[in-house]
């Protein structure tokens, strides 16, 4: 009970709506969960399951932070599973998403450590371990922050949340 009102009142303190309390009773709800065994019993036995529970938690909670209801939170996590609901059936992928749209994605699937556990294989770990911690690695991700800085500045929209205070 203790973690509600204090994920709660967390919500609260980033913005006086609902959607900021629900933000904190979601994060939550999941701190609960993987305390209750579901960290233990599944997420630190599976990488791959942990990491794509990571990051789908962390996204859909981002959602109803940046959202201006609760209401419209779930409209924009339900477009972000069934996309295929709100498509012309003539329409094709390509004119939906803009090249710098995929370019981020990319790049934020090989920034997300995809690549290093696919290094891990028995032949590739000696490149893994040169690659880890290395100059090279330091300077691919720093290409990527510019690259993500870049396509952030050049669109006139602002997805500084505070900027709505």
């Amino acid at each position: 009970m203790n973690l509600f009102i204090v994920f709660a009142m967390t919500g609260l303190w980033h913005g006086a709506s609902w959607n900021f309390v629900g933000w904190g009773v979601y994060n939550a709800i999941f701190i609960i969960i993987e305390r209750m065994g579901l960290k233990k019993k599944v997420l630190d036995k599976n990488v791959v399951i942990g990491h794509i529970y990571g990051i789908l938690t962390f996204v859909v909670g981002w959602v109803f932070f940046r959202a201006d209801s609760i209401g419209q939170g779930f409209k924009l996590v339900k477009r972000m599973f069934c996309p295929w609901l709100y498509l012309d059936v003539n329409s094709r992928i390509g004119t939906m998403i803009s090249t710098q749209s995929w370019i981020a994605c990319i790049l934020g699937i090989l920034g997300a450590g995809v690549l290093a556990e696919l290094f891990k294989t028995r032949r590739l770990q000696p490149v893994a371990a040169k690659w880890k911690n290395s100059i090279p690695e330091a300077v691919f991700l720093a290409a990527m922050l510019f690259v993500v800085f870049v396509l952030t500045a050049s669109g006139s929209y602002n997805a500084f949340i505070y900027t709505r205070f």
